[in-house]
C-alpha cells in the first residue's frame, strides 16, 4: 500500500473512514428532508386584485345604502352651502343675529338650518356680514 496512506496502519485507515462518512452522513442531514411537501398553488396577482375591487365596490354601495337610511335628506359631509340653502325665515334669523354681532349664533343656527360643516357655516355667515348672499 504505497501512495497516500503509506506509514498509516489499519486502525488509522479505519478511523480516517469513520470520519469522513460522519461528513458524508451530516451533509444529508443538513440538505433537509427527502419529502418536501408541494407549495401551494399561487393565485395570480390580477386575479387577487379583481377580486379586492369587487369586495371594495359591494362595502362602498353597503355604505352609501346605510348613509341613506340614517339620513336621507342630509347633504353629503363636506357640501357645499349652495347644496343646502337657507330658507327665508333661517335666512332672515342669521342676518337678525348678525346684525346684533353675534357671530358664533348665527354661525350656529346657520349649521343647524342647514346641516353644513363649520369652516362652511362660517364662510357663509361672514359672506353675508359683507352683504353677499350664501
Amino acid at each position: 500500500m504505497r501512495g497516500v496512506f503509506v506509514g498509516i496502519g489499519i486502525p488509522e485507515m479505519i478511523v480516517v473512514a469513520l470520519v469522513i462518512g460522519a461528513i458524508v452522513v451530516g451533509a444529508r442531514m443538513w440538505r433537509g428532508p427527502a419529502w418536501v411537501p408541494p407549495a401551494a398553488p399561487r393565485i395570480e396577482t390580477d386575479d387577487r386584485l379583481t377580486r379586492l375591487e369587487g369586495r371594495v365596490g359591494d362595502l362602498e354601495r353597503k355604505l352609501d345604502s346605510i348613509r341613506q337610511l340614517l339620513a336621507p335628506d342630509a347633504a353629503a359631509p363636506g357640501a357645499s352651502p349652495a347644496a343646502c340653502p337657507l330658507t327665508e325665515e333661517g335666512r332672515a334669523a342669521v342676518l337678525d343675529l348678525i346684525r346684533q354681532n353675534r357671530k358664533i349664533e348665527a354661525i350656529k343656527a346657520y349649521r343647524e338650518k342647514t346641516g353644513s360643516g363649520l369652516k362652511e357655516a362660517k364662510d357663509a355667515v361672514e359672506a353675508m356680514e359683507r352683504g353677499g348672499r350664501a
